[in-house]
């Protein structure tokens, strides 16, 4: 057991709640609270969050935390924060007024903008971001805000507009500091920032008409942003970066062999990679880390409708699903399908309009219900394993987190249709873990970080004829509904 008494401080920023948490050296929590936040709907494909409570909700999470450290709160020795990617934020630069709300990464509001660009144009967008064309992303909500929020407007006239990433929003209202940057895990994701030459892109800019001004500056994901107060303590800011980018590390140091799939509101596959992915469709090629001396990327698949796919279809009629999910995916063995198009099928197929329904669902109850929406996250994170394979990166085993990982059956099903090993650690949520990891100094015991909460939970592929079959018949149904 480590005698260095030192504590890192990790801020989650998720889409239900703000978590502050404390964590020694080797990655274990001793203490962490939580504030919640609301998410609002004001109409169809707007999804929205109040920007103060949002800014409140770390200010309620970290003084939380204090009370709970007590004097051990003068441990702890450097912060980070991990927010929402692709969620954007307006504020006014001087006094950090927030301006308008918080636009979420599910947010798709005026996605009919980004249909007439071209197809060569939307393959030069790929080339410089990694990404491609989607309203999930930053851009069109930055371009549509100021177009038609009046005081995003009169402010950007004014100059003394700045938007951008969710995490410069909550730096900029957190920090004493007040500063004005975007790590490039967050810039990344507006669809404005240049993988290659790791800076806001003049081409993007122009592009969807995003004067470059308004923008907080490029920064590498360790940095000095500031310092934010922890009780009486006040604590350097060191690194930011995304929720998906923190799950990655969470084990400690990259496994390329492996595929770490974080499941929460959506699900995320991403595959660490040393190749140069000139064009990474049908998949994402993302950074997750950039000090400005080490850069990792990962090939990334998304899922946008999983636990999300369950509160949409299931929780209105069983608020509870949660509490009794290993049971229903135990017990019921005869499931229908559900394509799952929540928010947007993305990985592999990328259609934005596919519409969402269950099949072969007319006797089925809420239960058998429950499990198709499932298995959907499931079948569909098989498509993107198969991406992987296609992209000759392929995967030996799997690392599963995140709420719904925390099912037996949902790993068991994972490993069955994959044929690879799937490991689930001892830890509940793996953002906040990996943010640690991350906040430590360079060098820092790689061996005592991985031994700390003992060995991961393993579940080996067992065939199953028919999840199996399933499978097959929801990949000839999915397949019949995709366009052209």
């Amino acid at each position: 057991m480590s005698t260095d008494p030192s504590l890192y401080l990790a801020i989650d920023q998720g889409g239900h709640a703000t978590r502050a948490i404390a964590f020694e050296p080797q990655g274990v929590a001793i203490a962490e609270h939580s504030a919640p936040i609301s998410t609002s709907r004001p109409a169809p494909d707007m999804v929205e969050h109040d920007p103060d409570e949002l800014a409140g909700s770390v200010a309620l999470a970290a003084a939380g935390l204090a009370e709970k450290l007590g004097r051990r709160v003068h441990d702890v020795v450097a912060g980070g924060f991990a927010t929402q990617r692709s969620s954007v934020g307006f504020w006014d630069r001087e006094t950090g007024e927030a301006l308008a709300p918080i636009a979420s990464w599910q947010d798709r509001r005026d996605a009919a903008h980004l249909e007439p660009i071209e197809r060569t144009r939307r393959a030069e967008i790929a080339r410089i971001t990694g990404l491609r064309v989607s309203p999930h992303y930053g851009a069109n909500k930055l371009r549509w805000f100021l177009a038609h929020n009046e005081r995003v407007r009169a402010a950007a006239e004014h100059g003394t507009l700045c938007c951008g990433p969710l995490a410069s929003y909550l730096l900029a209202r957190s920090l004493q500091e007040q500063p004005l940057c975007a790590d490039p895990a967050n810039a990344s994701r507006t669809l404005l920032w240049d993988l290659h030459s790791k800076a806001w892109s003049e081409r993007l800019l122009d592009l969807f008409g995003i004067p470059k001004g308004v923008l907080p500056s490029s920064v590498p994901s360790r940095y000095d942003y500031g310092t934010i107060v922890l009780g009486d303590h006040t604590i350097p800011v060191t690194v930011c970066t995304g929720d998906q980018s923190a799950a990655v590390f969470a084990s400690g140091a990259l496994d390329l062999h492996a595929a770490y799939v974080n499941i929460g509101t959506g699900a995320f596959i991403q595959k660490p990679t040393t190749a140069s992915h000139e064009d990474a469709a049908p998949l994402l090629q993302s950074v997750v880390w950039d000090d400005g001396h080490t850069s990792y990327r990962v090939l990334e698949g998304t899922i946008n409708g999983a636990a999300s796919a369950m509160e949409e279809w299931i929780a209105p009629e069983d608020p509870q699903w949660a509490e009794h999910l290993d049971g229903l995916l135990t017990e019921i063995n005869d499931p229908p399908l559900f394509l799952n198009g929540v928010s947007g099928l993305a990985a592999p197929y990328w259609v934005p309009d596919f519409p969402t329904r269950f099949v072969g669902a007319e006797r089925a109850g809420v239960g058998e219900r429950a499990v198709a929406v499932l298995e959907s996250v499931v079948f569909l994170l098989q498509e993107n394993l198969i991406a992987l394979a296609d992209k000759q990166e392929p995967v030996e085993r799997i690392v599963m987190t995140g709420g719904l990982a925390n099912s037996d059956a949902v790993c068991a099903r994972v490993a069955a249709l994959s044929g690879c090993r799937v490991l689930r650690p001892r830890y509940s949520e793996a953002t906040a873990r990996g943010l640690c990891y991350l906040l430590r100094p360079d060098g820092a015991d790689e061996g005592a970080w991985r031994a700390a909460l003992g060995p991961p939970l393993e579940f080996l592929p067992q065939p199953d004829p028919a999840l199996e079959a399933r499978y097959r018949r929801w990949r000839e149904e999915l397949q019949r509904l995709l366009p052209g």
